[in-house]
């Protein structure tokens, strides 16, 4: 059993060689070896799962993945790498599942969050795109992929960027239960923390305060439901400790 356990270590060191190369077809050699010795190893299915996912065979992938959910394995990598291939697959319900299974077990991880993200962006969901963008960036605030998370954010709600702090820029949409106002807001607070739409219809009919989405360093957002029969909506801007910015005294003021 130990001269077993050795000669497999052995040929998955070998075939982690062979991958630092490039040369995947050799590595798989070594890792097919390991699997005649022992088909339920943990590692020798890993490497065996990564090793086809490099090749784009995501049938086989998903095989030798699911082999180890068969085994009991039930972590938030193998999940995440579950579900990363049922999206390269187009499987985009079974995607999603896997990705929240993820999440359900390491909220830390921030990977599942990006691509739950890029799931819903293109069912156009909304909020649940910023949502986990927001989580995503929140783990990763120095990612590669920031500009373009804004980038796609800004196009999901027809939005502008603004660059001045205490400027905002608005869209009004279409929802099926009737209109939704997006506003984008660059905060005057320096350290906010937290930050509210502090809101009304009609003149200042049905007051809310509602939880804004912070996206990007001092970068606010949130999506609200229009009623049915609104003319004008008007806003102002809260922090964490209740100081306000009113438009320097004039509010913000949406006309429909």
């Amino acid at each position: 059993m130990e001269e077993n356990k050795s000669n497999i270590n052995d040929l998955i060191e070998m075939g982690e060689l062979y991958l630092e190369d490039n040369s995947v077809d050799e590595a798989l050699k070594e890792f097919r070896k390991a699997y005649d010795i022992d088909s339920k190893n943990i590692d020798v299915l890993n490497s065996l799962a990564y090793s086809y996912y490099l090749k784009t065979d995501y049938d086989k992938s998903l095989k030798y993945y699911n082999t180890l959910l068969e085994l009991g394995e039930d972590d938030s990598q193998l999940h995440f790498d579950v579900g990363l291939l049922y999206y390269l697959m187009d499987k985009l319900d079974i995607a999603e599942k896997e990705f929240t299974n993820s999440i359900d077990r390491d909220k830390d991880f921030p990977d599942p969050y990006y691509y739950l993200a890029n799931l819903h962006l293109l069912n156009r969901r909304k909020n649940e795109t910023i949502s986990n963008y927001y989580e995503f960036l929140k783990r990763e605030p120095g990612s590669e992929f920031k500009e373009q998370i804004l980038k796609d954010i800004f196009g999901l709600l027809q939005l502008e960027e603004v660059k001045e702090k205490g400027s905002i820029s608005f869209s009004i949409s279409a929802h099926e239960e009737g209109n939704e106002a997006n506003i984008l807001y660059r905060t005057i607070f320096p350290t906010a923390g937290k930050m509210k739409l502090h809101s009304g219809f009609n003149d200042w009919q049905d007051i809310h305060d509602r939880r804004m989405i912070n996206i990007s360093d001092d970068l606010w957002i949130i999506i609200i439901k229009i009623p049915e029969g609104t003319n004008t909506v008007e806003f102002t801007f809260l922090n964490e400790k209740g100081e306000c910015d009113n438009n320097k005294g004039a509010n913000w003021i949406i006309r429909l």
